[in-house]
């Protein structure tokens, strides 16, 4: 009977531990709820504040030189937040069709000539059968355009 009783007495602590944690977080995620609620308060009333400031100091009630300055950055803000908001409604309102005719019109695409090779890359010369590549030293089997190790081009004699 001492097994029996040992095991019965090890899940009951073992289920009692269990209901012990679902409630500790049960509490612990109501106390960050109860936080979050509080920091979110003191952030709307601190805004709230702040808006007063602004205001009182617009009005000419409140001087202090620190507030003057604080009404600067938010003005400067407020400007750009403005600006940047008609950029987005330009943007948005902006079409595909819209920007490629404007595109096409202001600068139409020119024909650019590239070059076939390059003077300064180093060419491997074909010849009647397998030849060496002068880069790698791999075979390059007649009549390949290209060494099949490293790339380098081959070109007919």
């Amino acid at each position: 009977m001492g097994f029996l009783d040992n095991l019965g007495k090890t899940l009951t602590q073992g289920t009692e531990r269990v209901k012990f944690e679902a409630d500790k977080f049960q509490r612990t995620t109501k106390i960050n709820s109860e936080i979050g609620n509080v920091k979110t308060q003191i952030e709307t009333n601190l805004r709230q504040l702040g808006e007063r400031a602004l205001e009182l100091y617009q009005q000419g009630t409140i001087t202090a030189p620190e507030i003057a300055s604080l009404a600067q950055i938010i003005a400067q803000l407020r400007e750009q937040q403005t600006g940047k908001e008609q950029e987005l409604e330009a943007t948005q309102s902006e079409s595909f069709e819209v920007v490629q005719a404007v595109q096409a019109a202001i600068a139409p695409t020119p024909t650019q000539q590239v070059p076939v090779m390059s003077q300064s890359i180093p060419v491997v010369q074909a010849t009647a059968g397998p030849t060496s590549c002068t880069n790698c030293g791999a075979t390059i089997p007649t009549g390949a355009a290209f060494c099949p190790e490293c790339g380098m081009r081959s070109v007919a004699s």
